[in-house]
């Protein structure tokens, strides 16, 4: 008889607050349907559900596969949270920056994701994270300098994140910085020796150095680890190009590096 009566005791504090209950549910049915996900978040909205109705919205048309219009949600939920001051604003302004880069919106992705680094809410792996997000947003628009300078704050604070390494060892590749793209990609293999992505890249430094046995090895391995993912596919085209030219006469035009 005294135990229902504890539960009525307890700190309200403990309890989900009515916004969290209609988020969960909203995105619960957004996992399963994202139709009846858009439905639901729209109607919340309406009724003021805020920025977490709008985060819903967004999280729904991006498992839709509306990339545009979940671009658009994530930005009204991340400008909500900060008027309203919300403790989430910098995790909202990383989702909006990444949508961005869905969106092919390099330019917005840059200032979402500033915004996300500047609130001043994201603090270690979440911080280094966003910087490398950022880092993939100035390597879209073209600003390597900016996108290794983002890179080199990732690598501080999350060290240990591949994605990191293997983006700077690509950066690295394209300049010609051949030993640190070296260097990068052998750190990335170490944390992350499973990912065709790595293999792949390990492959293209590879041939950039004219090390036709190590491109052969490594692409060859991004093969037989994506199998038929995206890399495999790359990995056998740029094979098929060296077999092609290993089957003509020595010429004097160079071997392609890939990109």
């Amino acid at each position: 008889m005294f135990f229902p009566l504890l539960l009525l005791l307890q700190s309200p504090a403990a309890l989900p607050s009515m916004d969290e209950v209609d988020f969960n549910e909203c995105m619960r049915l957004a996992s399963g349907d994202a139709q009846s996900g858009i439905v639901r978040a729209n109607e919340w909205a309406q009724k003021g559900g805020g920025w977490r109705a709008k985060q819903c919205l967004g999280f729904s048309q991006f498992k839709a596969g509306n990339s545009a219009a979940a671009l658009t949600a994530y930005e009204q939920a991340a400008q909500q949270a900060t008027t309203a001051k919300a403790g989430d604003s910098g995790k909202l302004w990383v989702q909006a920056g990444n949508a961005a880069l869905l969106a092919g919106q390099p330019p917005r992705a840059i200032d979402y994701l500033g915004n996300a680094i500047t609130s001043g809410q994201l603090r270690g792996e979440a911080l280094g994270e966003a910087h490398i997000d950022r880092a993939r947003a100035y390597a879209a628009a073209g600003d390597m300098a900016k996108a290794k300078a983002d890179l080199e704050q990732a690598h501080n604070l999350v060290p240990q994140d591949p994605l990191g390494w293997l983006l700077s060892a690509t950066l690295a590749r394209r300049e010609g910085d051949l030993p640190r793209a070296r260097n990068d990609i052998a750190t990335a293999a170490k944390i992350a020796g499973g990912d065709p992505a790595i293999a792949l890249e390990a492959g293209n430094i590879a041939i950039s150095a004219g090390d036709k046995a190590g491109a052969r090895k490594n692409w060859q391995a991004a093969i037989d680890l994506a199998q038929a993912g995206p890399e495999a596919a790359t990995a056998q085209a740029h094979l098929a190009q060296l077999d092609a030219m290993d089957a003509k006469p020595a010429a004097p035009a160079a071997t392609k590096t890939p990109q």
